[in-house]
């Protein structure tokens, strides 16, 4: 029975939504762009300083979040689904050993064996969320989530 919950069926009800839900990711990313295109007017506000080496990298790292924020909005509901379908385990990887695992070790390697700049490291270590999007989608494709809690 726990099977028939999980198993991925064709709706075509749903599939026609795809597109619509492609095209409004794309309309935010166009709303954002002015604001991500600002970014130096908005920091000098906000700050209230002129611009300095500290608040070039500030916009910068600002930029590299916000364009990994999507990342971020899909690997959120994924990690709560697996934990309410009974997959602890899982979800401890994906946190904890998923940062210590894969993030810190890259970024070590990265800072003492290459000349990479601080900004392109900091994109590359976020963007190791990608691989547990296709991790969290492979499993929520295949049912692999669900337990029976009951027992």
């Amino acid at each position: 029975h726990l099977q028939e919950i999980a198993k991925p069926r064709f709706n075509p009800i749903k599939a026609k939504y795809i597109p619509i839900l492609i095209n409004s990711f794309f309309l935010l990313y166009m709303l954002a762009l002015p604001i991500l295109l600002e970014t130096d007017y908005v920091l000098t506000v906000w700050l209230k300083t002129p611009p300095t080496e500290a608040f070039v990298f500030t916009k910068w790292m600002i930029i590299i979040c916000a364009i990994n924020m999507p990342l971020q909005a899909y690997i959120f509901p994924v990690y709560f689904t697996l934990r309410s379908g009974g997959q602890t385990m899982v979800t401890f990887l994906f946190d904890s050993c998923f940062v210590w695992g894969v993030c810190i070790p890259l970024a070590f390697c990265l800072s003492r064996f290459t000349d990479m700049p601080i900004l392109p490291l900091f994109a590359i270590c976020l963007s190791t969320d990608l691989l547990k999007c296709v991790i969290g989608a492979l499993m929520l494709k295949q049912g692999k989530w669900i337990q029976n809690l009951t027992v």
